[in-house]
């Protein structure tokens, strides 16, 4: 069996969108994704399970909101295994169904199961990054 995982570093820091950006290996190996907003964001401090309303018609939970793999599962004042930095940070994880998580890949042999690699998901914490942008510039 092919590990990608042993290849990769397990923290990944960069800026999207002006927002500070970050990968981490959660407990199992799998990656989650972190996007961080200043006190400045219409959404600092915002559960992403808050609903908002994107349109006059509809109310949605800011994580139905955001397009990323598996939906929002983090908020909170700081990045996982971080400090509070004064960010608000949303994030996602990739141990869904679907995903092989490297810690359980010789126990859990799901069928089609697929590995969400260091670049996949840095490319998915960049698109949370311009979909918060946008966020931002449509509540001007």
């Amino acid at each position: 069996m092919d590990r990608p995982w042993w290849r990769e570093a397990n923290k990944v820091d960069f800026e999207a969108e002006g927002f500070k950006c970050a990968l981490r290996r959660g407990p199992c190996g799998a990656w989650c994704g972190y996007v961080g907003v200043s006190k400045e964001h219409p959404w600092h401090g915002k559960s992403y399970s808050e609903k908002v309303k994107p349109s006059p018609e509809e109310a949605l939970s800011i994580s139905l909101c955001m397009r990323v793999h598996g939906g929002l599962t983090y908020s909170a004042d700081h990045e996982p295994f971080g400090e509070p930095d004064g960010r608000w940070w949303f994030g996602f994880d990739c141990a869904h169904a679907g995903d092989l998580v490297p810690d359980l890949a010789r126990e859990w042999r799901a069928e089609g199961a697929v590995y969400r690699t260091q670049e996949y998901v840095a490319a998915e914490v960049q698109s949370l990054a311009a979909q918060l942008a946008n966020v931002a510039r449509e509540s001007t």
